[in-house]
Order: structure tokens, then sequence, then C-alpha cells
């Protein structure tokens, strides 16, 4: 197999880069034309595993729900796809097997797909980067949308915004190209461009309707200034939204929360932390129900943000989505639990943490260890947003008890609206004796 391109060559667009002439693009027509009789026949495979390969292609076009390119296919969608086998009663061990076959066909014949964008491998020296996926390859076109984000809109409309703002947008960009094949330009908005796009990215790749709609914005947003600055004549005002299908929000129940914190003192890991696993995690989960904040604002707790005497918590602007303040007066026993943890024997450093709750993790990985005791609590749900249902946990619990608008303020939003989307309204009893209400129709005998 061909090693990886470097970021610093250049191409017009992703294409097979194999040695043969009119070779076919769809994954199924050249993993029978080309694949199987150069690599498993040559190979002398039994024909056990031939079929095993083509069925992994059946199920993968099936998933995908259309004649997939072999330069549509990248790691992120054939993960996915190994999930989704799972998720249908598939054994681990088939599903990451299908998983590998379809890899392998692909990266005969592209191998700068099923590539990490960005970042190192254990066995490799220097990052990886997609070709033509690279920043200066994406500015290279004179009309460049990264340019223009980076030198017109950006300084004008986004000043003073947080940088996770404008990585929202380049990272949009991003996606656009891979959807091109190649850097996209300011005359890419147009409504033709920008729908299949949003079908690409909903039908193709998978993601939900909430992530098409978040791109058309970005991309919306962009069109909107360049006809404002007379660069672009058509808007993209014709192109509209999905319309997002809804489902109740579900939070923890309190004795699920119970089970939960209990699974949380026995927590083992990770190891290279300042405060010990087992009395760490107790009192941040509780500190995340408590006060309902988001991952981050929770995270980036300094230990000068916490008044033991008064139970208080403020959990600072810069790290809040909404740029607010916010203070809580937290429960003794959660109260105690952050002291039981400062208190407990822990890794000595010349300077004292300056988080409350140093993870010293990245998000994915914190992630990984919450859904770790979930699972041992028996709470984990496949595809549920975990720290996020903590903060719907609070959002809940507190509508049950003081009203949407109490539970508003408590989580800094704007209006009860959208406090709605958070509260889980089945715990909360507001429409449980509604029909108790409605007059009953009389039957005659």
């Amino acid at each position: 197999m061909s090693p990886p391109q470097s970021s610093d060559q250049t191409t017009a667009s992703p294409r097979l880069i194999t040695a043969g002439i009119n070779v076919p693009n769809s994954l199924a027509q050249y993993s029978e034309a080309v694949f199987i009789p150069s690599v498993l026949i040559a190979e002398g495979v039994q024909p056990g595993t031939i079929e095993a390969y083509r069925k992994a292609v059946r199920r993968f076009i099936g998933w995908c729900g259309c004649n997939i390119q072999v330069t549509d296919v990248d790691e992120m969608l054939v993960e996915r796809f190994s999930r989704s086998l799972v998720l249908e009663g598939v054994s681990f061990k088939h599903a990451r097997a299908a998983g590998v076959y379809v890899r392998r066909i692909v990266r005969h014949g592209a191998p700068y797909r099923c590539l990490k964008n960005i970042g190192k491998r254990p066995h490799e020296q220097t990052a990886t980067v997609i070709r033509g996926m690279s920043d200066d390859e994406l500015r290279r076109p004179e009309l460049s949308l990264l340019r223009f984000l980076e030198t017109e809109y950006a300084p004008r409309k986004l000043l003073g915004c947080k940088q996770s703002s404008v990585q929202q947008i380049v990272f949009v960009i991003r996606r656009f190209a891979k959807f091109l094949g190649r850097a996209p330009i300011l005359s890419d908005l147009n409504s033709a461009q920008v729908s299949a796009f949003m079908n690409w990215v909903l039908n193709v790749r998978g993601l939900s309707i909430a992530t098409t709609n978040g791109s058309r914005q970005c991309l919306t947003t962009l069109s909107n200034y360049a006809v404002k600055r007379k660069i672009l004549r058509e808007t993209l005002d014709d192109v509209d939204k999905l319309r997002a299908r809804r489902s109740i929000p579900t939070a923890f129940t309190m004795e699920e929360m119970g089970r939960i914190i209990a699974a949380a003192r026995q927590q083992t890991t990770p190891k290279l932390m300042i405060y010990p696993a087992f009395a760490l995690w107790p009192a941040l989960i509780r500190t995340a129900y408590e006060t309902g904040l988001r991952r981050s604002a929770l995270l980036n707790l300094r230990l000068a943000d916490w008044v033991p005497e008064r139970r208080e918590i403020t959990a600072l602007a810069e790290h809040a989505k909404t740029g607010v303040s916010q203070s809580f007066v937290l429960t003794q026993e959660t109260a105690d639990a952050i002291q039981l943890m400062i208190s407990e024997a822990h890794i000595q450093t010349d300077d004292p943490p300056e988080l409350l709750f140093p993870l010293m993790i990245g998000k994915e990985q914190s992630n990984y260890h919450l859904r770790k005791i979930l699972e041992r609590a028996r709470c984990y749900i496949a595809g549920d947003e975990t720290w996020h249902k903590l903060r719907r946990t609070c959002a809940t619990h507190i509508a049950a008890k003081l009203g949407f608008e109490a539970a508003a303020r408590h989580l800094a939003h704007t209006s009860t609206s959208t406090t709605m989307r958070y509260v889980d309204i089945r715990q909360t009893g507001y429409s449980a004796t509604a029909a108790e209400h409605l007059p009953q129709p009389v039957f005659s005998r």
C-alpha cells in the first residue's frame, strides 16, 4: 500500500490512484473490478473470505443508502458503520471485521482516505493531513472561503467572540471541502451547491439534522456577509432549514443518580490525577448535577472559586457558553464530597492545583471514564449525551419543584422555551394528570 500523501502536495480533487485506466469510482464496482482480483485472488485467500468482503461492502452501501464513491469514505464513516452494526445486534468481533474489510478496500484505492485529519498516531513521526485539507491548501485559491473568513468576516463580525466560534466555521469549511474534493471558494456559496452539501452531510455522512442545519447556518452567514460586501450577488435564502424531529428529553431519576454516585465511589481510573478517582468523581458528578453547568465550564472551575464556608461556587463568564458568570450554593452533601476530595491523600505538586477538578485528561477521555461509571451503574444508553444528561437532570428536577422559570434562571437560559428542551416532562408531573380534567363521554346502555 502506498504511503499517505504529505500535506504539501497539491492536487485538483480526490481520485483513485490505481495504475489502471477507467477505474470505477463506486465502492462496490471498485471492490469487484480491482480489489478482489488484484489483492484477494492474487493472495490466494479462501472463497469464504472473499464472500465476507462482499457482504461487508453490501452492508456498508445499504447503511449509507446510496452508491457511495471510494473517495467519499473516511475513518469516521467506517467507525459509525461498525457501531451501527453493534446496535443492530451484530457481535463486536464481526462488526469490527466488517469495518476492517471496508477500510482495507478504501485504502487500496485511495491511501489518503480513512486517516485522521490532524494529529499523529503512535507509529507516525509527523502528523497525518488528508491531501487537500491543510490550511495552506484551503487558503490557496484567490477567492478562498477560508481566507475570506480569516481576513474579512472574523475580524469584523466575530470580534470579541470566543475562538471556538471561529473554529466551528472553520470545521464546516473543512467539511465543505471534503464534499467538493477541493478548496471551497466564494462562488461555491450558491443554492444548488449548498443544498447538495446538506444532502451529503445528512444522508452520506449520516450526521444529525441539527448538525446539517448548523453547517447550513455557517455557510449562510458567510454568504450574506459576502453579498453585503457586494462580492456575491446570490443569497442562500431559498435553501430551507431542515425541520428537526425533537423527542422528549431524558433525565436521570433520583434512584439512578444514587446508583451513579455509588458507582463513582468505585472508580479507580484515570490513575495519574492529583486527587484519587474514587474521591474526585463523586464530587464532580454531584457538582454537575446541582449546578447544571456544561462540561467545559465545570472542568474549568478554579479552586479559588470554591468558598467552603458558604458552600458557594462561582463559574466564570469566559468558560460559559452564554458569557455570563454564575454563582451557586451547593448542598451540604456536595460540599462534604468536595472537601473529602481535597483532604484525601493525593499527588504532591510544587504548586497547588489551579483547577477544582483537575482531571488532567482530554475531552474524549473524560467522556470515556464517565461512560464507564454509568455502565457500572446500569444507567448508560448508547448514543446519549452523558455530560449533558446531568444538565438535563438538574433542569428537570428544578422545574418539577420550582417551575420552568426557576430552571431557566438556574441554567442561565434567556427564555423558558429553551429550558423546555432540557426538561423530561415525564418526571415533572405537569402532564400526568391533564387527562383527568377532560370530560368523559357518556355511554347509553
